[in-house]
């Protein structure tokens, strides 16, 4: 096991910042160091980015062109990245088009004011 540290002073302290290469542990999968045994399920952007793959692959089967395919996965991204709480999970489990979009997508408004917030 290969380990850098270097030590960092700073106005009120001092900071020691180590980062090293380990082969990961075949049981936690972690590369040895404190804290990293448990892995977190993604968040925000990243949860997000897992789901897209499969959103893709539910509009492929569904729109005839690729460019729709785009349109319609960026439609359901842009919803995820603004709720990804609300989104992303529902999204990458959703097993139809009809039920992503009734059941994981930001509702519409009735006014249709949720075209103004893609003008920004």
């Amino acid at each position: 096991m290969r380990w850098t540290c270097a030590l960092v002073s700073v106005i009120a302290g001092a900071v020691i910042a180590c980062s090293g290469s380990a082969k990961p542990d075949p049981v936690t999968g972690s590369g040895g160091s404190a804290g990293s045994a448990v892995a977190t399920p993604p968040t925000g952007n990243a949860s997000c980015d897992a789901a897209k793959p499969h959103v893709e692959e539910l509009y492929r089967g569904e729109v005839k062109t690729a460019q729709l395919v785009a349109d319609n996965t960026a439609m359901v991204m842009t919803d995820c990245t603004t709720d990804p709480a609300r989104v992303a999970t529902c999204a990458a489990n959703a097993k139809t088009v009809a039920e992503l979009e009734k059941t994981c997508l930001i509702p519409l408004d009735e006014e249709g004011t949720e075209g103004d917030r893609l003008k920004r």
